[in-house]
């Protein structure tokens, strides 16, 4: 019996550690598409990111400031549709090096993403919108206002 209380209490504490910590408050932040740049022969989106909360936003990039990969995702909507969905998945594990950007109150910074493709001249499509969706250091995730490339 002891036995089986041990492994429900080990059971348990996993599961609460495993769960998303629900205290985690996500201020808003904003991400602006600016154009494209050009970076190694590679075309990416430049946003600008702003954001007023208390906290520093914590973001992963490289020593570019190209979006980490695996924190970002291009998306794409037909004008009139509510509902947004993946511009282009890749299933390639990209796993680049990545350092923290902070980026303080009411300060602006800059990031570079390569949306999948998406800033490749002809590959936006007439008719849809697009946003690129971020996950920040904490977890929180932020969608970008809508933008044509």
């Amino acid at each position: 019996m002891k036995h089986l209380t041990a492994f429900c209490l080990v059971v348990a504490l996993t599961s609460c550690a495993a769960h998303p910590n629900r205290t985690t408050k996500c201020p808003p932040a904003h991400f602006t598409y600016v154009g494209t740049e050009s970076v190694d022969g590679l075309t990416y989106g430049r946003f600008q990111v702003t954001h007023n909360a208390d906290q520093p936003l914590q973001l992963w990039v490289d020593e570019r400031r190209r979006l980490n990969p695996r924190t970002a995702r291009a998306e794409m909507r037909r004008t009139g549709e509510d509902a947004w969905r993946p511009y282009n998945v890749i299933l390639e594990e990209i796993t680049p090096g990545a350092i923290g950007l902070s980026i303080g109150q009411d300060e602006q910074q800059s990031v570079l993403f390569d949306g999948d493709g998406l800033f490749l001249p002809g590959a936006s499509s007439a008719g849809a919108n697009y946003s690129i969706v971020v996950q920040d250091a904490a977890g929180c995730e932020h969608r970008s206002a809508t933008f044509i490339p």
